[in-house]
């Protein structure tokens, strides 16, 4: 075995420890498994087991009580982490069916699209997610660089004096400061949080099977798949457009590489090694040209397509998003061939007053698609054809709009999955700047292949998830509900960060196994710099593994609101 890889990697990667080998192969995972060379006697597939063990984890059973958007449990109207989980390994893998359908002939495709791939990537895509979602994703990541950024001032840590930030670069900007500390020095300052970072360090370090500390034991194939985010903390900057041979000349707005986002990454420092061991291992399979592989792009798809129809859908069915009145603004759009032969009285338009308020307060490129454009597309395509008109009044729960809102959902599944895809796209239309129509395909290149998504497509999907976001989350009761979500976050980060810190682990309210880790070498703190960084790091992947209800019980006891009882341990 190569010397530079570790027993645990070597473990993680199946590498084979044969002295006839020159080097490090990797036993690549394949759509068919013999029998013989499967870990039990079922005759799994390799994808399958993996999707299996995905559905077996705590971890996976934990985001019942995990926020979409509203906060879990609040309706059965609403979906939480695990329902919308479901739904996106369900739209994932008859997108990567109905494809394997359509190209048959492919080995290419059908190697990186298996659909047991596919279903186990979206499965295991929101593991990461913290309790309380996105809130508490940016509150657990501002919390650890307060308390682990030396260029912070809510820390007494004292920065390296060989690489200082210029006035330019703010420390409290910490996708500008990591970029900038990256490209200039090569060094990242403490350490941070992030949900899909979190969900590559359960898979392949936190989790549970069998053997201790190696995660899940997944295939490349579904490690790479989780990767919407292939890179690390800075790695997002473009270096080759802009200059910065002098430090005060870096720019305010840094270039970012084409595909990446400058506010998300996809592992942490402290898993560096591991993730390009992972990516060297998988060098001859299908790495796009925006380092995703087709699978974490068909997940990625998928994980937009749901969640921008099931809120849609949600909050309309709940009162606060306005479909009815969206879709009878939109039939004033049309014109009198498009409305021949419906009922005037059941197909009556109203006068256009929320369509206007989206255009004003949406983001959208109006050479493209705009909002009234989607939805009077939603009204052509799924109200008229369909003869639909209970989906023109507000939802009130009767049999014929509970059909109707069932059908209306199945529609626009169909609709962005088949009825986008093509299989022949020609290079020409790949490169056009605004094309005038929506697909989705699949591209073989010398690496692999590649999704492509045309930017009709991908205009009317952001549309359609802003819709939920203006109506929903911009409302005061949420924002309210929000800032207590916030704050029980926080405290509870720091009365576990002070209980970390004892002298004597044993007398702090840090249970088993995180306590474990802070008193021994441990290595689910392995690569982590200093004290400061594997107490931070403990305490929150200790809180981004609990439910809402847990947290909520655990900081009312610490907190003293409601000591509860000595026999609910709330976490074991």
């Amino acid at each position: 075995m190569s010397s530079d890889v570790n027993w645990y990697t070597a473990r993680l990667l199946g590498i084979s420890e044969s002295e006839d080998d020159e080097g490090v192969q990797v036993l690549k995972p394949v759509k068919q498994t013999p029998e013989e060379d499967s870990e039990d006697l079922s005759g799994r597939f390799s994808f399958q087991r993996d999707l299996d063990r995905v559905k077996y984890t705590r971890e996976f059973r934990r985001l019942k009580d995990v926020t979409q958007v509203a906060r879990a449990g609040e309706s059965y109207l609403y979906h939480d982490r695990l329902s919308h989980s479901l739904k996106v390994a369900q739209v994932g893998r008859r997108f990567a069916e109905y494809i394997l359908r359509q190209e048959p002939d492919s080995e290419t495709l059908s190697r990186e699209i298996d659909p047991d791939l596919i279903e186990a990537a979206c499965l295991a895509h929101d593991l990461g997610h913290p309790p309380f979602g996105h809130l508490a994703e940016s509150t657990l990541d501002d919390l650890l660089q307060e308390k682990t950024n030396p260029y912070r001032s809510e820390n007494d840590l004292d920065p390296p004096e060989d690489s200082e930030l210029p006035d330019s670069v703010s420390p409290d900007d910490a996708d500008i400061s990591d970029a900038y500390l990256q490209e200039v020095y090569d060094r990242l300052p403490g350490i941070r949080f992030e949900g899909n970072a979190q969900s590559f360090r359960i898979l392949t370090r936190l989790a549970n099977h069998r053997e201790a500390n190696t995660g899940l034991a997944l295939t490349l194939g579904v490690l790479l798949g989780v990767g919407k985010y292939p890179y690390g903390r800075g790695e997002w900057f473009n270096a080759d457009s802009e200059s910065i041979t002098d430090p005060e000349d870096w720019p305010d707005e840094p270039a970012t590489l084409p595909g990446r986002s400058d506010d998300k990454f996809g592992f942490y420092k402290d898993d560096h090694r591991l993730h390009e061991e992972i990516q060297e291992a998988a060098r001859s399979g299908a790495i796009s040209k925006s380092g995703r592989t087709a699978a974490a792009s068909l997940m990625d798809y998928a994980d937009d397509l749901t969640y921008a129809i099931h809120d849609l859908t949600d909050f309309y069915m709940d009162g606060r998003l306005p479909l009815d009145r969206l879709l009878r603004e939109a039939l004033g759009e049309l014109d009198e061939q498009d409305m021949e032969g419906l009922d005037d009285g059941e197909y009556e338009s109203a006068p256009r007053r929320e369509l206007q308020k989206l255009h004003d307060a949406l983001e959208y490129d109006e050479s493209v698609a705009t909002p009234t454009s989607v939805v009077t597309s939603l009204v052509t395509t799924v109200v008229i054809t369909g003869e639909s008109a209970t989906l023109l009044e507000p939802f009130e729960g009767t049999p014929d709009q509970r059909d109707e809102i069932e059908a209306f959902t199945s529609f626009l599944v169909e609709e962005y999955l088949n009825r986008v895809y093509q299989q022949d796209i020609s290079q020409s239309k790949l490169e056009e700047e605004t094309p005038d129509e929506r697909y989705a395909t699949l591209r073989e290149t010398n690496d692999g292949c590649e999704l492509r998504i045309s930017q009709r497509l991908d205009e009317q999907l952001s549309i359609l998830q802003q819709i939920t976001k203006y109506y929903v989350i911009r409302q005061p009761s949420l924002m309210a509900q929000q800032r207590g979500q916030q704050q029980v976050i926080r405290e509870l980060f720091d009365a576990l960060y002070d209980e970390a810190g004892k002298d004597e682990l044993s007398w702090s309210a840090i249970p088993k196994p995180y306590r474990d880790w802070l008193e021994d070498d441990s290595v689910y703190l392995e690569g982590l710099e200093t004290p400061e960084e594997r107490k931070a790091r403990a305490v929150a992947d200790f809180i981004a593994s609990m439910t809402e209800p847990q947290v909520v019980a655990l900081h009312k006891r610490l907190t003293g609101d409601n000591p509860g009882s000595l026999q609910n341990e709330i976490v074991r």
